[in-house]
């Protein structure tokens, strides 16, 4: 049998003398037994039109716990469209689409994603989102493929809790005393509590860098949080200034407040605890050469009235990231900024009419009312961050912020009240803007 399987898979009618060299006979027998081909070689004639491949027979219990590997995914013979999970995702995802405003470009890779993780899905059956970053590497999107899991609640986010493995890094540095009170400190700043509302990432972040050179000095003499007394405070700020001075006392303060809501010590030592002194510098007017190359560099038109309503209007970074359609009233050359309505000078009544074109271009079917969008933001309602308003500074040490300060600086050292808001803007960011070769000093 050996030697007639050797003979129908090499095309030969008859073998004479000894096998060919390479040929292994127990190769030949696995195949006949198992009807596999070792060798990983195709058997001639046409394939054999084989079931679509389910990962776990429905109503059978999962022998071992095994996560699939998405990127060996063969769309040819593992899509399977007749998958009642598939078909159910498939019929929510037109619906967040619709919804959500998403292009028809992102839903074609939600769907190939989505074809790729529940071909093969078994009713019960949840997707790790390590499984979700697969995708990733066949060119699908992640983040909102995602989202569409999350609304089926099949998505088991198992990512890695990086910030509960710094904080816990830390915090076993300390005391064991100690240790336990942080611990359950820095669980209310994340989480929060019937009472209080959890706390940014970075806050948190903050507050444990600041507080934790203290807490390490008095683990070395101290057991617990109960024996510091009001002049360790005191001592332990004493060879600090500034900032780090203040944020410090801050996250002291937020700490002994805590353990003594929650009964943990009997007094507060920082009640009376001062971060020092504040000395706010004065703001000085920027150089022109900054907010010239600062024109310069905005070269798209979002970055372009990003910046006109900052040196032109004075609008903050907060205001620009929550700045609505409605808000912007061309017809009447109007903009209201922060619940005030003003008139729109020229330049930034042209600079709004062209972010509108770019906007609507780019983004067609967006439901985000927000004035300004980016590849993110464009797809759900969320706003801008800050980061993204200054990300076009990076380099020039200046933000968007203190480019506001200084259009202040220049509106107060004008005497005249009645000085029109075209001649108050900056003089070195509207030529720029404007794109005419006009002086620094004129309009």
């Amino acid at each position: 049998m050996c030697r007639g399987q050797a003979m129908r898979e090499l095309g030969l009618a008859k073998i004479r003398g000894p096998l060919p060299v390479g040929l292994r006979l127990d190769h030949w027998q696995l195949h006949l037994l198992l009807g596999v081909d070792l060798r990983g070689e195709r058997a001639q004639g046409p394939p054999a039109s084989a079931p679509p491949v389910t990962w776990q027979v429905p109503g059978q219990l999962p022998l071992f716990s095994a996560r699939p590997d998405f990127t060996r995914f063969d769309r040819a013979r593992h899509t399977n469209l007749d998958n009642p999970t598939l078909i159910h995702a498939l019929a929510v995802l037109e619906e967040i689409c619709q919804t959500r405003g998403w292009s028809r470009y992102l839903r074609k890779e939600i769907v190939r994603a989505l074809k790729v993780l529940l071909s093969g899905q078994a009713p019960g059956d949840i997707v790790l989102f390590s499984g979700v970053v697969q995708v990733d590497k066949l060119g699908h999107n992640v983040s909102r493929t995602a989202e569409v899991l999350h609304e089926l609640g099949l998505l088991h986010d198992d990512r890695a809790d990086t910030l509960g493995d710094w904080l816990e890094r830390r915090v076993r540095q300390l005391a064991s005393g100690i240790a336990d009170d942080v611990r359950a400190w820095t669980h209310e700043l994340r989480h929060g509590s019937p009472r209080r509302q959890p706390r940014k990432e970075g806050t948190v972040r903050t507050y444990v860098m600041a507080a934790h050179p203290v807490l390490l000095t008095w683990s070395a003499t101290r057991t617990t949080l109960r024996e510091i007394t009001s002049d360790d405070a005191h001592t332990a700020l004493s060879g600090m200034t500034g900032s780090h001075r203040r944020r410090t006392a801050v996250a002291l303060r937020s700490l002994f407040r805590f353990c003594k809501r929650t009964h943990r010590i009997f007094r507060d030592p920082t009640v009376r605890l001062s971060g020092g002194p504040s000395n706010p510098s004065l703001p000085v007017p920027l150089p022109d050469q900054l907010l010239a190359e600062a024109a310069r560099r905005a070269t798209t038109p979002a970055a372009r009235l990003v910046l006109a309503l900052t040196a032109i209007h004075a609008a903050r970074p907060t205001t620009l990231r929550h700045l609505l359609l409605d808000d912007v009233d061309l017809a009447n050359r109007k903009i209201t900024i922060n619940g005030h309505t003003r008139l729109l000078d020229e330049l930034t009544a042209h600079l709004i009419a062209e972010h509108l074109t770019h906007r609507r271009d780019r983004w067609p079917h967006t439901l985000n009312p927000h004035l300004f969008l980016s590849e993110q933001s464009g797809h759900d309602q969320k706003p801008m961050t800050e980061w993204w308003f200054n990300k076009q500074l990076r380099g020039l040490g200046i933000t968007i912020n203190q480019i506001r300060m200084d259009r202040q600086l220049e509106e107060a050292s004008h005497t005249d009240p009645t000085h029109s808001i075209s001649a108050q803007s900056s003089a070195s960011v509207k030529p720029q803007l404007s794109g005419t070769p006009t002086r620094p000093d004129t309009y």
